[in-house]
């Protein structure tokens, strides 16, 4: 009949009409494509916390040199970088 099944069929069903797990191949492309998903958004979000951690401590510097110059007479901290020297930090 037109009705029935044949075993060559794919309804998801294994002979026995019981249901058939993932293939581990299944499985390997799933995780493959989330990965693919995921990867670049954690990338970004890394990169944004480090700009914010960045920030704090821009913020952190700026905070005590402002205390300082309050505690010592509107003078700003001694400088700790040898003369000929480039003051600049790359971290």
């Amino acid at each position: 009949q037109a009705s029935e099944r044949t075993e060559n069929s794919f309804d998801g069903n294994g002979k026995d009409g019981i249901p058939q797990a993932f293939t581990l191949v299944e499985w390997l492309v799933v995780i493959g494509i989330l990965a693919a998903i995921l990867l670049p958004a954690l990338a970004r979000s890394k990169a944004v916390a480090k700009r914010i951690h960045c920030v704090g401590n821009v913020k952190q510097l700026a905070l005590a040199v402002h205390l300082y110059a309050d505690d010592y007479e509107d003078r700003l901290p001694p400088s700790l970088i040898p003369k000929g020297r480039l003051g600049i930090c790359f971290f």
